[in-house]
């Protein structure tokens, strides 16, 4: 993961981060903060070719179930790509 500086809030990771938290309470209707949370993650996908039927890529799935319930307190409930 990648540490985010948050002591430092000009700091182009901490301005990116803030910013993926304020979109996530926006449209979730929450107070997220940074407090407790995962590092930032970051993956470059390189391909495996211009001809390949499957390339890499980000598909959407669930971390936890997907069920339609309620997430659990505790879990991830977000991921920004």
């Amino acid at each position: 993961g990648i540490k985010v500086p948050w002591e430092e809030p000009s700091h182009p990771i901490a301005v990116l981060s803030r910013r993926v938290y304020d979109y996530s309470n926006h449209v979730l209707g929450l107070t997220i903060d940074e407090h407790g949370q995962e590092d930032l993650m970051s993956i470059q996908y390189f391909g495996r070719g211009t001809d390949d039927e499957e390339p890499d890529r980000y598909k959407p799935h669930c971390d936890g179930d997907c069920r339609g319930l309620p997430h659990k307190i505790g879990t991830r409930m977000a991921t920004m790509v």
